[in-house]
């Protein structure tokens, strides 16, 4: 199925307006009010996760994930390798929290 230029931008027009008319006020002529909107970035949000959340979850992260390498490296079995990744994953978290301040 190929489209024609003149309908492949009715589609594209629809699209837009479907996608940008929720979150974006309009002007009168139709076209987005930046300044009104609150994807200008001109609003404060809060964050998800704090920067030390963060910091221990991605360090245990990490450690579970090469833990579970190094364990599918040597033994060949996946699921050794992801029930080894596991607890190394909680318990890099464990003391991560226990070490950051």
């Amino acid at each position: 199925m190929s489209l024609t230029p003149a309908v492949a931008e009715t589609l594209r027009q629809v699209l837009a307006t479907v996608v940008v008319v929720p979150v974006t006020p309009l002007r009168p002529d139709g076209n987005p009010d930046w300044d009104k909107s609150r994807l200008s970035g001109s609003f404060s949000r809060r964050a998800l996760l704090s920067l030390r959340a963060a910091v221990i979850l991605s360090g245990g992260l990490v450690a579970g994930v090469a833990a579970g390498i190094l364990t599918y490296l040597a033994a060949h079995n996946l699921a050794g390798a992801v029930l080894a990744g596991l607890p190394a994953c909680a318990g890099a978290i464990k003391f991560l929290d226990a070490l950051v301040d």
